[in-house]
């Protein structure tokens, strides 16, 4: 479970966790070719393929 502020304070603590997972992936030579995260309460997504919240 985040805490977060607002959706800019998300959209921070989210890149910061899409870092950290694309360096995992490279280190162990795999490659992400799709993500995406869901906020439960309300339903939005985050595609990071298709650049955000839907």
């Amino acid at each position: 479970m985040m805490q977060f502020a607002d959706d800019a304070d998300l959209k921070e603590q989210i890149d910061e966790i899409l870092d950290e997972i694309y360096q995992i992936a490279d280190f162990r030579n795999c490659e992400i070719i799709d993500l995406s995260l869901q906020e439960e309460s309300t339903g939005r997504y985050w595609d990071e393929c298709d650049g955000g919240w839907k």
